[in-house]
């Protein structure tokens, strides 16, 4: 079954790349919306000054420091944008999701007016069901993290040099890692559920995929872990590249954007892969529990 639900998933991503598209150019706009006016006002404000000659030499600490003193003005202004940029990002996302889970129960092709609706359909129930997650997110995830800091700690006291000391802190990384993996495993497949059965209760949605989960906690878990995986290593490579591409050059920093976009086009078709596999998941659970 999970061959069979990652196989599904692939196929549904390859037929569905006018929407890998829809989430790439949404994304882009609303990203262009928020990064213009800062544009423009450094355009006006920073482009012919002595710090933006500085720039080709370098960024360290010297010259952050000065332009925090020369612009501190525009700091307030630059922090309130990011946090509104940060509270729109949420409803935009689940927005998205909607549109995600409208292109997997469509059987016909779907344009970008289905898109929109099929993310204004489910945003509601979406919206309940990140609530639901960032409220488990903290009940489980702070609980959990004291816990391993308090348990490495007996550890790192008798250490005589750094490494426990980095163990310690890699090892409580990857746990915390591993929960929250498995809390977002749990409200994705908890909010497919839903799509699947057209239910609107957050609740009744909750139980369905706990009952799910629990009867097949490991091929659950797998499917959801390949696509993660696949985006975490597609991450590693893309900084990677970056970090040994020069920024001297215009050029230069066309070909960094230019790969930017690939990465993340890429990034959105994993997207679609994870939500189509696990997707695929559930709809087979639920075809096999039939009688």
């Amino acid at each position: 079954m999970i061959i069979k639900s990652l196989r599904m998933g692939l196929e549904k991503t390859l037929k569905e790349k006018r929407v890998i598209f829809y989430l790439w150019a949404i994304q882009a706009f609303v990203a262009l919306i928020f990064t213009l006016p800062v544009f423009f006002l450094f355009r006006k404000t920073f482009a012919h000054s002595l710090l933006a000659e500085n720039l080709i030499q370098g960024i360290d600490l010297i010259w952050l420091g000065d332009l925090i003193y020369n612009y501190q003005n525009l700091i307030p202004w630059i922090i309130g944008s990011g946090l509104a940029m940060i509270l729109m990002a949420i409803p935009i996302s689940l927005g998205l999701d909607g549109g995600i889970m409208g292109a997997l129960k469509s059987s016909q092709s779907f344009y970008f007016i289905d898109f929109i609706k099929a993310s204004a359909y489910y945003f509601y129930r979406l919206l309940k069901i990140f609530l639901l997650f960032l409220l488990l997110l903290i009940l489980i995830l702070f609980p959990f993290s004291r816990i391993f800091s308090s348990i490495f700690s007996l550890w790192m006291e008798k250490a005589t040099n750094a490494w426990p000391v980095f163990w310690a802190g890699l090892i409580k990384f990857l746990l915390l890692l591993i929960l929250y993996s498995l809390i977002r495993m749990f409200f994705d497949y908890t909010r497919l559920l839903m799509a699947i059965e057209d239910n609107k209760k957050a609740y009744k949605g909750v139980a369905r995929s706990a009952a799910m989960i629990s009867s097949r906690f490991f091929s659950a878990w797998a499917v959801f872990l390949v696509p993660s995986l696949i985006s975490l290593f597609l991450t590693f490579i893309f900084f990677l590249i970056i970090r040994f591409i020069p920024t001297t050059s215009l050029l230069i920093f066309w070909f960094s954007f230019i790969l930017g976009q690939i990465y993340l086009f890429l990034r959105l078709a994993t997207k679609v892969f994870t939500f189509g596999s696990c997707y695929y998941f559930a709809l087979l659970m639920q075809t096999s529990a039939q009688p």
